[in-house]
């Protein structure tokens, strides 16, 4: 998946260049999903509802719950799980260094939510393919987003789309100005070894289901 990401970065820095000046209020996708790759062929299947992987999941959901009773963590998780980009552009600003907005910084923000756009397309083939059950469902408790349970109660939630548009959003903001990855260093992501400009979380919460990707040999 890091090869994935990667070489899509690279394409997408390119069309952003000429996409850049020609913007309206739509998106602009650079790729559709028949030009990316299929993500049910790169990713491994989520683990099944026994097993180990299984459980690691369910015991990191549980620890994550407990940490809710902290107000704070609680504002944070809440503020976190907002579905919009510029929610996703406003806290990144910080680590970036610079406010990022549609009037302020227009071709980055313009860059950021089409390729966003762009990459959103791969999770809903694989999301309808293994219709993995979010945990609120699973257990029949209610998130504290509320207002979500119902659009989300039949959507699968693997591959994690937060986690997606996160991880592109973040190669992206660290290549648009280098002195960023100082700043995802200092915020919990570390650099892999063999590609120094590829990040990754230094305590993966969900190892198993997330952020470990081998692209798979057709």
């Amino acid at each position: 998946m890091k090869r994935i990401f990667t070489k899509l970065l690279a394409v997408v820095l390119v069309c952003g260049s000429y996409y850049g000046q020609a913007q309206n209020d739509s998106d602009t996708h650079y790729f559709d999903t028949k030009e990316m790759p299929n993500l049910i062929y790169c990713l491994p299947a989520p683990p099944d509802t026994i097993g180990e992987d299984f459980a690691h999941d369910i015991m990191r959901y549980m620890w994550g719950k407990t940490q809710r009773s902290d107000s704070a963590r609680m504002t944070i998780a809440v503020r976190d799980a907002v579905w919009s980009f510029d929610a996703l552009l406003d806290e990144l600003s910080v680590p970036f260094g610079m406010k990022i907005s549609k009037e302020g910084t227009p071709e980055i923000y313009n860059l950021m939510v089409n390729s966003l756009a762009t990459v959103d397309q791969m999770r809903v083939e694989p999301k309808a393919h293994y219709m993995r059950k979010r945990p609120f469902v699973l257990f029949q408790e209610h998130m504290y987003t509320v207002y979500e349970e119902a659009d989300l109660r039949n959507e699968g939630s693997y591959p994690s789309g937060h986690s997606q548009r996160g991880y592109m959003a973040a190669l992206l903001l660290s290549e648009v100005n280098p002195d960023s990855a100082n700043a995802m260093l200092r915020h919990g992501f570390k650099p892999l070894g063999s590609e120094w400009w590829h990040f990754t979380l230094k305590d993966e919460p969900y190892p198993n289901t997330y952020f470990t990707f081998p692209v798979k040999t057709l």
